[in-house]
């Protein structure tokens, strides 16, 4: 008996034979990009096998599990070429959240493009001298709550410049009570 896969194409097979169907390899980028269906939203390969999982799962983690076992729980699959419906094994690794976020920060996704390390070593000295979050956005060109993340650690965690703990003379609390907002 043939299954639908969520992409109105039956499949008949195991879970590799699957994803090695729906899969076109980049001889360039060497990424094995998915061309079933996504996620909506999200932009990953939606993969659907009760072999493997009992509902739906992303195409990367399904092809590690494919591969290489079960992820260890508590860790994610990360990317190493920043393809979201790349599934090369060669391209995965073992991860965390922290190291998620961390590699996020240095390849400079979503409102993090225009920061640097340099950059965020500098917000937070400024920031400890009492500079508001809305000054700084206004300095380096980015949204305020990026701003906010970086200071406070939220991203760019992995700066060792210490997050600062306190604000400068002269800054009272704005209207929501946050200081320097």
């Amino acid at each position: 008996m043939s299954k639908h896969r969520g992409n109105g194409v039956e499949f008949r097979g195991k879970p590799k034979e699957q994803l090695l169907s729906r899969i076109e390899k980049d001889e360039r980028t060497k990424c094995w990009n998915w061309c079933g269906a996504l996620f909506k939203g999200s932009g990953y390969g939606q993969f659907s096998n009760r072999a493997l999982s009992k509902s739906p799962t992303t195409t990367h983690r399904a092809s590690w599990e494919i591969h290489f076992g079960k992820i260890p729980d508590g860790k994610m699959i990360l990317h190493e070429c920043d393809n979201r419906r790349c599934c090369n094994p060669d391209h995965l690794r073992v991860g965390d959240n922290a190291s998620n976020m961390r590699d996020r920060s240095l390849r400079g996704f979503v409102h993090q493009r225009k920061l640097t390390e340099k950059k965020v070593i500098e917000m937070r000295r400024l920031r400890q001298k009492g500079w508001s979050w809305r000054r700084l956005a206004k300095r380096y060109d980015v949204q305020t709550n990026a701003v906010r993340d970086a200071t406070l650690g939220r991203s760019w965690a992995f700066v060792t410049e210490p997050i600062p703990s306190s604000i400068g003379p002269g800054r009272r609390k704005g209207r929501f009570g946050e200081l320097g907002a």
